[in-house]
């Protein structure tokens, strides 16, 4: 650098690291956005959105502002100073894109096996129908075996007979218990606990209602 120029601070580096640190920090701005209006209207959830939105914007301006910052200084001969706050800021946006990914991954896992649950609760229902009419073939009876009522069950057996949350699909999804459908309460269809990772699974009664049993419950049957 020429001697006598003066050393120039780049406003871009402190902007870096400034939306850095607001991306980190973004789940507790939100969180006090939504605070006030949450038990007092049904605001509270939007406001909180609105919040995280305005401070995700900063993370992308954190990772634009640093790079371009640490090639104006390479280029600068050292006029300009503040690599260590776009350091800094490329570093604080990175820690709040995996806090975004944190918040955001279980959110969509879970809104997919929700997904599943119903296709799952779908698949019980037709399967209850298909033992009703299997029933009303023999003088009653239910079948022993799930197989048994492919030829009853309107439909892709494949799709119907395997629960769309199941990993292993070697393993029946369901299991006929084998009581008779003449008692309400009893429990003529079960699936496989090991569908829903040991959260719980999908009963089917007797008078033909599908109902979720958490892992922590008990059953009749289950």
């Amino acid at each position: 650098m020429p001697p006598g120029l003066p050393v120039r601070r780049s406003r871009l580096a402190v902007a870096s690291l400034v939306l850095g640190i607001c991306g980190v920090l973004s789940p507790i701005i939100a969180s006090i956005l939504c605070f006030p209006f949450d038990k007092t209207c049904d605001t509270g959830p939007y406001v909180g959105i609105v919040g995280l939105a305005l401070c995700m914007i900063g993370t992308p301006l954190a990772f634009v502002f640093g790079i371009v910052t640490l090639k104006r200084i390479s280029k600068s001969g050292g006029r300009i100073s503040g690599r260590g706050q776009a350091i800094a800021g490329l570093v604080t946006g990175t820690l709040s894109l995996l806090v975004y990914a944190a918040m955001i991954l279980p959110a969509i896992a879970g809104a997919r096996e929700k997904d599943r649950r119903a296709e799952c609760l779908s698949n019980m229902k037709q399967l209850g129908l298909a033992i009703g009419e299997y029933a009303a073939a023999h003088n009653g009876e239910t079948p022993v075996r799930l197989e048994e009522l492919k030829p009853y069950v309107h439909g892709d057996w494949e799709k119907i007979s395997r629960c769309p949350s199941a990993r292993d699909n070697s393993a029946p999804s369901y299991e006929i218990v084998g009581a008779g459908i003449d008692n309400p309460d009893a429990v003529v269809l079960r699936e496989n606990p090991a569908n829903h990772r040991g959260t719980g699974g999908h009963v089917l009664y007797g008078d033909g209602h599908v109902s979720w049993v958490s892992a922590d419950a008990r059953a009749p049957g289950y």
